[in-house]
């Protein structure tokens, strides 16, 4: 019974974050009006920041989906391990993660190595979801910017 109780629990706060994948639309849904937007490090990309419960979320959206999400605790405050799972629950599409730690960072790679993700061992007080497309496109136009060649 406790069992079945922690499940509609965890599947309750799952529809409160945003995920990889989602459209501006359905981030709103999740939290209302963003609080802050921008241009991110790609040129058609956008960042917009939202804040619920104590919660700030960072969300590029890129091609019309989400593909880029940070999540902050505001105040200083750090996930508990149930939190973490379930933010990575919540960006998992359907396939598991694998996680590896490295200086003090824990890693995470999807099975189908399309996402990855990452925060800091303890506390953790953000924790980061990337498509790896787009972490990838970020690197390239960073390069071109560095030689000054952008745009060729």
């Amino acid at each position: 019974m406790k069992y079945c109780i922690a499940l509609l629990v965890l599947l309750s706060v799952q529809c409160a974050f945003a995920r990889l994948g989602e459209n501006l639309d359905e981030c709103k849904a999740r939290y209302g009006m963003f609080a802050k937007q921008g241009q991110a490090n790609v040129a058609e990309a956008k960042f917009y920041v939202f804040q619920k419960k104590g919660i700030d979320v960072n969300v590029i959206i890129w091609k019309n989906k989400c593909v880029s999400i940070s999540y902050t605790k505001s105040g200083g405050g750090g996930f508990t391990p149930t939190e973490v799972d379930l933010l990575q629950h919540s960006n998992a599409e359907n396939q598991t993660w694998t996680s590896e730690e490295k200086d003090g960072m824990v890693n995470y790679t999807r099975k189908d190595k399309k996402a990855e993700g990452y925060h800091e061992k303890d506390p953790v007080k953000t924790i980061s979801f990337v498509y790896v497309e787009y972490a990838n496109e970020e690197k390239a136009r960073a390069q071109g910017r560095e030689t000054g060649l952008e745009g060729f």
